[in-house]
């Protein structure tokens, strides 16, 4: 019989059928509905300062006379209120390249400079050997974060843009779709972009490739966690008021149209009951979210989270207990409001009710023709909270003993460097296993047991949905969370209501992940049929490209989410053009025809890092000083640098205590964290750090109790310091009251007995604790201290669980938010060099590359370290060569700072290898630094 929810389910089906691909067709571009708040979508741009913005930009390329300027941009660059543009000319024509029945999203930026009536922005489509008509190319505004509060720690939210009475020193962020229907005929379509207001017409031309094949539906699992109860009467404090059984289709339909397939379902409550002493009940939300996905045609796994109905079979067990085991006749009463959880191991009677429920689920799922599903009883068991211990150990054994083929473990404890962490996974031998980290030990566990690897938390990015899981051999990833709207807590990358799906910037770059991982999994498949049909040569050739684009890329879970915000859409596009490539010779025995991009090289430098707001407090020098630091906790040294501090609390916490404030003199009494502050130098040996907390004691057992060495040290009360290197490295030293430390560089642990710490408590009556360290260089990849004027990215935090505080020195909402944290300036070098034999060492240090092959007129950007001359010639001389003999000088290009970024535009070079040879202009017969690269013909050229 079907109930209520269902009856409004099947009506809604009955009446909703759209296009599966057609990205435009669930989308709601306007958000006016209101949420439960009773508030819509907000909108809005950014901002930007013109005397700020552009340090590098040429004059000419933007009169003070033109009200606006445009340029199109990364998908992955972050939008930050402090913009900075990095290049010295705007980029003004994209060349493009896809598959038919797919759709790209290309993002620019539009400039204001002048208060404006209206903007105009359009297209009239692209033309080749067919038409890819105008209304399948929009434009959608990428609305900053801050001005929708429910999403600010998750999405830029994508709405139709609003282009009247606008301001000057807007900076409006675009993305263009252009969908490509299944029917277009393969080959180059051209056409233009053209922003307009009172007469000033600017056109961005777009030449796009269309190939001659189309990428088959997604394999394995991907998608989001979601809340596993819809929005309805009993449950109105946790879903977004959008997720109804009403809505389901469009919510998938737009899923399907990201490519997306599979959904998590945390915290299910279904309606269980326990009636003359068996299990049954409804599982009916569960049922209605099966029915979507299927209807829509998502063939990703659907994974259940029953932690709740192993408290529920718990409290069933303790209710017979209760009884004597009497099992009474009808209903024993206990629903899921009575369930209950606990921190020791569960009784044999609970396991063996939750085996019944076990055998009840599986039969309504068969009952109800649900899609594929997986199951786990607790997640993220690496916390190592009592609470998940003891219901991992109690019911996982059941479920691997009823339906183990079911079976997944959902887990965030290895490649943290935790002391005696555990591959839960392969010790339980479960077949589905999703970790947040994985190590290479444990990818060869899970091949070795012929388990499938699955990603969680990976990161919103295009990388983490596509390369990354390729190299990795994983069969899917998950990202926490949509359409979870608490008044405490809100995980949103989408709003969903009768209007259909607002999307975001998040949302699309996992869709361009998504159509990478489709386009590998293509050639997978072609490269078996090359193979059964005896073609072993076209065969090797797509097995060699699978390996150069996948080669390199890490498994560890805070590498790879750091790679995955710093590689360029540009990077990851020369990836899949090499797979596109490589399915066009593979089902049709060459490549596509491509051209040398024309134009001419070039090469110029910039400042690497550069404070983007230089009136950000957020900014401390380091002094570099010829001293020694004395063996006790005594500050007394001379060289230590001002403080940084007072820490204070996170933004998000400083807003909850202004909400409870009715006076400025209330949140000044409210807003008073325990004193934290910390002091830095940069001596011979290495960072020396010096640390000042109250209220915190080294003797405290619960929480100073940790070693060296443990990946689990920020659980104790402990400063956490946070370091990005000119060469996006991230350093993270961890150290508690006791003076135990852990050192991670690039996610990796390092161990940590090279550093000395010394202690003293207490240091004032609230019993504080000092704490003061030195860190070899060595720990940072280097030998001696950075030059002088070099930049880091720096933050500080306190985790003082003792109290709940997280304290930190930035503005950050988590101490993970890089583009958040602040700097610190090496300055002041009184030490005195030691002499260089340059013809054995090169004056020019190449230290970041991060994508040695890119498509012909794009750029190859890198970092250097250079060393400057106080006297005479600096700046280098650039020459390519090819690797048939070609030689391009380039001539010389100034160097403007120690640590630079480099940027060579490689229009006009053929495809093949290159080698770039860079030779200091001041230090005559000193060694020159090399970097080499491929080119890869472009797809429109």
């Amino acid at each position: 019989m079907l109930n209520s929810k269902m009856i409004a389910f099947t009506i809604a089906w009955t009446v909703f059928r759209l296009t599966a691909a057609d990205p435009y067709a669930s989308m709601d571009t306007l958000g006016k509905l209101p949420d439960k708040s009773g508030k819509p979508v907000q909108y809005g741009h950014g901002v930007y300062d013109r005397a700020k913005s552009f340090p590098h930009l040429k004059k000419e390329e933007w009169s003070r006379d033109d009200a606006f300027q445009a340029t199109f941009c990364d998908l992955n660059a972050l939008r930050r209120d402090n913009f900075v543009y990095p290049y010295d000319t705007f980029i003004q024509k994209r060349e493009l390249f896809s598959a038919r029945g797919d759709y790209l999203s290309i993002p620019l930026t539009v400039f204001l400079s002048k208060p404006l009536d209206k903007l105009e922005i359009k297209t009239s489509g692209l033309k080749g050997p067919g038409e890819i008509p105008q209304e399948r190319i929009r434009f959608f505004t990428v609305v900053p974060r801050d001005d929708n509060p429910g999403f600010l720690h998750n999405a830029h939210l994508l709405l139709s843009p609003r282009l009247r009475n606008l301001k000057s020193g807007d900076r409006i962020d675009l993305l263009a779709f252009i969908d490509i229907p299944e029917a277009t005929p393969p080959g180059i379509y051209k056409g233009n972009i053209t922003v307009s207001s009172g007469g000033k017409e600017l056109n961005m031309p777009l030449s796009l490739r269309v190939m001659n094949f189309k990428l088959p539906e997604t394999t394995g699992s991907f998608g989001f966690y979601l809340y596993g109860n819809l929005y309805g009467p009993g449950q109105t404090g946790v879903p977004q008021k959008g997720f109804t059984p009403q809505n389901l289709e469009r919510y998938f339909r737009f899923y399907r149209s990201r490519r997306l397939n599979s959904v998590t379902l945390y915290d299910n409550v279904p309606d269980l009951r326990y009636i003359d002493g068996k299990v049954t009940g409804e599982f009916t939300d569960i049922t209605l979210i099966s029915d979507a996905m299927k209807k829509n045609g998502l063939k990703g796994k659907l994974i259940i989270d029953l932690r709740d109905i192993t408290y529920w079979c718990n409290a069933v067990a303790q209710k017979l207990e209760t009884l004597g085991d009497q099992v009474p006749r009808g209903d024993l009463g206990i629903t899921m409001k009575q369930r209950k959880s606990q921190t020791e191991p569960y009784p044999e009677k609970a396991k063996r009710i939750f085996a019944e429920a076990l055998e009840y689920l599986n039969a309504e799922a068969k009952r109800g023709q649900w899609v594929d599903y997986l199951l786990l009883v607790e997640e993220e068991i690496g916390n190592r909270f009592p609470v998940k211990l003891a219901g991992y150990a109690s019911f996982m054994p059941v479920l691997m003993k009823v339906c183990p083929e079911r079976a997944v473990v959902v887990d965030n404890e290895i490649g943290y460097g935790r002391n005696g962490e555990i591959d839960r996974g392969a010790r339980d031998k479960v077949p589905y296993r999703q970790y947040n980290s994985w190590t290479e030990a444990a990818l060869e566990n899970a091949e070795k047991d012929q388990a499938q690897i699955l990603l969680f938390n990976y990161n919103p990015s295009r990388l983490s949905f596509g390369f990354l899981p390729q190299s990795m051999n994983a069969s899917g990833c998950h990202q926490w969370a949509d359409l979870w709207d608490s008044w405490n807590f809100q995980w949103q990358y989408t709003r969903l209501s009768e209007d259909g799906v607002v999307s975001s910037l998040e949302v699309e770059r996992i869709h361009e992940g998504c159509v990478d991982y489709a386009a590998c999994e293509f050639l997978k498949e072609l490269i078996q049929r090359k193979e059964q049909a005896g073609e072993t040569e076209l065969a090797e050739k797509g097995k060699k490209v699978l390996e150069k684009v996948t080669a390199g890329l890490p498994c560890q879970g805070d590498t790879a989410r750091n790679l995955s915000a710093i590689l360029s859409s540009e990077a990851l596009d020369a990836r899949r053009w090499q797979i596109f490539c490589a399915i066009e010779e593979l089902l049709r025995g060459r490549s596509p025809e491509s051209k040398t991009e024309t134009g001419n090289p070039s090469i110029k430098a910039f400042p690497s890092d550069r404070i983007e707001d230089r009136d950000n407090q957020y900014v401390a020098k380091v002094e570099i000083r010829d001293g020694k630091m004395e063996a006790h906790a005594e500050s007394t040294e001379k060289f230590w640098g001002k403080v940084i501090g007072p820490l204070r609390y996170l933004p998000e916490k400083e807003a909850q205590l202004k909400a409870l404030s009715s006076t400025l003199e209330e949140y000044r009494r409210r807003n008073a964290p325990s004193w934290s502050t910390i002091q830095l130098a940069a001596l011979p040996e290495g960072l020396a750090i010096l640390s000042n907390a109250n209220h915190v004691r080294p003797d405290d057992k619960f929480h100073s109790s940790r070693k060296d060495d443990d990946g689990d040290l920020w659980k104790d009360d402990c400063f956490e310091l946070f370091f990005e290197l000119p060469n996006q490295e991230v350093c993270r030293l961890i150290f508690n009251a006791a003076g135990a430390k852990t050192f991670l560089r690039k996610g990796v642990p390092v161990p940590a007995g090279k550093i000395r710490s010394f202690v003293k408590s207490p240091i004032n009556a609230s019993g504080g604790t000092r704490v003061k360290l030195l860190v070899p260089w060595s720990y940072f990849g280097m030998e001696a201290p950075p030059d002088r004027g070099t930049v880091w990215k720096f933050n500080a935090g306190r985790e003082f669980h003792t109290y709940g505080m997280i304290l930190s020195w930035a503005r950050v909402s988590s101490f993970h938010q890089q583009e958040k944290w602040g700097h610190i300036i090496f300055s002041n070098n009184d030490i005195k060099p030691l002499p260089v034999n340059w013809s054995t060492r090169s004056p020019i240090n190449m230290i970041l590359c991060l994508n040695h092959t890119i498509i012909g007129g794009n750029n190859l950007e890198f970092t250097i370290n250079y060393h400057k001359e106080k006297a005479g010639k600096n700046g280098m001389n650039a020459v390519l060569r090819h690797e048939d003999g070609t030689r391009i000088p380039l001539g010389d290009c100034p160097v403007p700072a120690q640590t630079a970024r480099i940027v060579l535009n490689t229009a006009g070079l053929k495809a093949g290898k290159w080698e770039l040879t860079l030779k200091h202009g001041g230090l005559p017969g000193s060694k020159p630094a090399k970097l080499n690269f491929e080119i890869l013909a472009s797809p429109c050229g």
